[in-house]
C-alpha cells in the first residue's frame, strides 16, 4: 500500500472526491493523485506501473486545495515516497517572480524546512563520507586523462563559441567591462531586433513585482486537459502540446 492508513489520508481523499464531483469556474490547477513522482522511480522497485497522466489519476484543485495535497501527502507516505513528497511540497515555494506562487504561513513554512533538512542528503555526515570513498583511489585510464586534455584545446572553444553564438554567458569575475566579440555587432542573437511596448510594459510590471496581464487570464489545453494563464498556454500549450496527436 502507497498511503498509510490514517486521518490525513482519509482528508486527502475528501479534497479528491469533492474536487471530482465539483464544477468550478475559477483558477484550477491539475494535481496527480497518485504523485508522478512515485511512477519515476519507485516503480524500478516494483511499486508502481502504468501512465502518470492517465485521466483517472488527474483532478483539478484550487492553489490552496492543490498545496494541502502536497502537504497531506508528508502525513501519509514513509520512505522514498515521504522523501518525494517533502521535495515536492518545497518546490510549491519556487517560482518565477511575477507569477502565481504558493505563500503559506510562517508555522507551514516551518514545518516544510524542518522536514527538507532531516531528508536532505548534503546535510548528511553519512552520505558525504559514502561519496568521498566512492571517489578515493580512482584512477584514470590514459586514455580518459588525453581525451580530457583535448576537449578544451583551443579549436574546441572556437567551435563552441560558434554553436553557442547569440547566447549571453557573461562571467563577472574576467569579462567585466569587457566586450565579448563573438556576441557583439552582427554576431548577436538580438541584433537590429527591438523590444515590443507590451513586452517592455510587462518588464517593468514584473520589475514592481506586480503579476503581468496575462496571468489573469486562463485557457485549457484541448489535448491535455490542463488549464494555466495565456503565457504557459501560449509557450508550451495548444498546438505546442506534447500530448498533440
Amino acid at each position: 500500500m502507497i498511503f498509510i492508513d490514517n486521518k490525513y489520508t482519509s482528508w486527502y481523499n475528501n479534497i479528491i472526491n469533492t474536487a471530482q464531483r465539483s464544477q468550478r469556474e475559477c483558477y484550477l490547477e491539475v494535481h496527480h493523485i497518485i504523485p508522478k513522482s512515485f511512477y519515476k522511480k519507485i516503480s524500478k522497485t516494483g511499486w508502481l506501473d502504468g501512465n502518470p497522466d492517465d485521466k483517472n489519476n488527474l483532478v483539478k484543485l484550487t492553489a490552496k486545495e492543490h498545496f494541502v495535497c502536497h502537504l497531506l501527502l508528508t502525513k501519509m507516505t514513509t520512505g522514498i515516497a515521504y522523501k518525494k513528497s517533502v521535495y515536492a511540497v518545497k518546490r510549491c515555494r519556487n517560482g518565477k517572480p511575477g507569477t502565481l506562487q504558493y505563500i503559506p504561513s510562517g508555522r507551514i513554512y516551518q514545518i516544510i524546512k524542518e522536514q527538507w533538512h532531516l531528508i536532505n542528503p548534503f546535510n548528511d555526515p553519512g552520505w558525504q563520507n559514502k561519496q568521498a570513498l566512492l571517489q578515493k583511489g580512482k584512477i584514470f585510464t590514459e586514455e580518459h586523462k588525453n581525451n580530457l586534455k583535448k576537449s578544451w584545446t583551443l579549436e574546441r572553444k572556437q567551435l563552441m563559441s560558434i554553436k553557442n553564438k547569440g547566447v549571453s554567458r557573461p562571467n563577472r569575475a574576467t569579462n567585466k567591462g569587457k566586450k565579448m566579440p563573438q556576441l557583439s555587432g552582427s554576431n548577436n542573437g538580438f541584433y537590429g531586433k527591438t523590444h515590443s511596448d507590451e513586452t517592455k510594459e510587462n518588464a517593468k510590471l514584473r520589475l514592481q513585482g506586480k503579476l503581468p496581464p496575462w496571468s489573469k487570464k486562463y485557457a485549457t489545453c484541448e489535448h491535455c486537459g490542463k488549464q494555466m494563464d495565456l503565457g504557459n498556454f501560449s509557450r508550451y500549450h495548444g498546438k505546442k502540446c506534447r500530448l498533440q496527436n
